[in-house]
């Protein structure tokens, strides 16, 4: 019990620091919560709480602007990242669902879609089949097209 307090001390004392480091405060900004002992064996450790606070305040000021105002950096969405094969009307074709040991593609508006975890509908005698392996633009832009970009992945681009 002699030693609670003053782990709560410090880890409240923490958190107050990492928020301050977080929103650039400085230290004279921070308010240190006092708690009204209930016994003397509190009263001991709890005297421990100001070294403490003394402590991550100098770690506070001693640490410069630069380092509480680092920049946001924004990771590329994974797809971005790499560049993406580009498929014409010829190399699409091959996509059909008609091999299944190949990968089911559909074109639409310039990207490329991969539904093979659809394959029940886009292979050979599926309902959608006649859209597998080609540009789906013109049918899908009146219906369909927003399922496909939400259900499936963007894996190339196609020109024709």
């Amino acid at each position: 019990m002699k030693y609670t307090s003053l782990i709560i001390g410090a880890t409240v004392l923490f958190a107050i620091m990492a928020v301050a480091a977080k929103l650039s405060l400085t230290d004279e900004t921070f308010i240190v919560p006092v708690k009204t002992p209930v016994s003397s064996q509190e009263d001991e450790s709890l005297a421990e709480i100001p070294k403490v606070a003394s402590l991550i305040t100098t770690q506070l000021s001693s640490t410069s602007q630069e380092q509480r105002e680092k920049p946001v950096v924004q990771v590329p969405n994974q797809q971005t990242e790499t560049a993406l094969p580009t498929y014409t009307k010829e190399t699409l074709a091959q996509f059909d669902g008609q091999n299944p040991d190949l990968p089911i593609y559909i074109a639409l508006e310039g990207d490329v879609y991969d539904v093979t975890s659809g394959r029940k509908f886009y292979e050979l005698g599926g309902t959608y089949h006649f859209l597998a392996g080609t540009d789906g633009t013109y049918l899908l832009k009146r219906f369909g097209g927003d399922t496909i970009r939400k259900k499936y992945p963007i894996v190339g681009t196609f020109n024709d």
